[in-house]
Order: C-alpha cells, then structure tokens, then sequence
C-alpha cells in the first residue's frame, strides 16, 4: 500500500461509515489489503490493479461507495475515523 495521507484516511472512514459498527475492523483490513494487493500489481505491470486501483488506500475504499463526509462534531465519523487512525498506526 502507498504511504497513507490524511485524505486517505478520511475515504476509509466515509467507507467504513457505510457498514455495521462491529464490521469496521475487518472491512479496514479488508481495503488495506487490496491497496496493498494493488500496488503490487502497480509495480509489475506499471498499470492501476483493474478492480482495487493503484495501491492508495483512498482507491480501495472509495470504490467501495462512501457517506458523505459530515462534519466532525459526527460521532459516528469520529469513531470510524479513530479506528482508521489505529488500524493504520505502525505500533499495532
């Protein structure tokens, strides 16, 4: 997966926002892995992977669908966000 960015992670809570609570975690790993399934095919055969796109994980949970990105006082968004930023984090 490219180096995540601030934009990244915003895409995959507005993508995590669009399943359950409990279903978070898993979908996150989820598109962290196609992101990294993407790059890898980026890098050997020079194009964007056809489905999962070319290794961000932005590419990987917007075309999964996604809210539309509320404001930050939404807790909901708030939450999902942490999980994106743990989920993310190089100590886990």
């Amino acid at each position: 997966m490219k180096p995540p960015r601030v934009g990244d992670a915003l895409a995959a809570a507005r993508a995590l926002m669009c399943a359950s609570e409990p279903a978070w975690r898993w979908r996150l790993a989820r598109m962290i892995a196609e992101a990294g399934a993407a790059q890898g095919h980026a890098r050997r055969h020079g194009a964007p992977h056809p489905r999962y796109g070319d290794g961000s994980l932005m590419m990987a949970a917007l075309r999964r669908g996604a809210a539309a990105e509320p404001d930050l006082s939404d807790q909901r968004f708030a939450r999902a966000l942490v999980v994106v930023l743990e989920g993310l984090s190089p100590e886990r």
